[in-house]
Formats: C-alpha cells, structure tokens, sequence
C-alpha cells in the first residue's frame, strides 16, 4: 500500500520563519504540509502521529532540523539534519 507524504512542519522561536519559509515551498511544490505552533518537541512527535504525518520536520534554528519519519513501512525514527540536507522540490 502506498503511502502519501504529509508533512508536519514545527519550530521553537528560533526557528518558526525557516520552518515557514521551508513549508511553503513545500506546499506550493503540491504536498500536504501542515504547520503547528507548539514548540515543545515530544507534544510535535505526538501530534505527528494524532494527524497520521509520515514526517514531522521540527526547525531548532535556521540551520537545524530534526527530522522524524513515520512512514508505515518502518517502525519510525528521527535524525538530525541540516537545512541544507533538504531536497526542495
């Protein structure tokens, strides 16, 4: 069974305008991308799962993600990443 992408996209304050930058590329690019405004990292993960996202991107900074992926196929993980590691579409 394929899996769509939805993206979950969230930030602390340091972050919150690349997220939002970064997010609607992604939209305009035709993906589901959804943005939320809590900050604390484990609520974004759970909320993640509520609203069934295969990837949740949590924006440190301007220059730092953690990237969590919850694609079916896999148990789930999450990585650090750089802003610069995006494939923009």
């Amino acid at each position: 069974m394929e899996q769509n992408v939805k993206a979950l996209f969230a930030a602390n304050q340091n972050g919150r305008q690349k997220a939002a930058e970064i997010a609607s590329i992604y939209r305009k690019s035709g993906m589901e991308v959804l943005e939320i405004t809590e900050q604390d990292f484990e609520k974004c993960q759970h909320m993640a799962k509520q609203q069934q996202a295969t990837h949740l991107l949590y924006f440190h900074d301007t220059e730092q993600i953690t990237m969590c992926i919850f694609a079916e196929d896999m148990d789930g993980f999450c990585v650090d990443i750089q802003v610069s590691d995006l494939q923009m579409p």
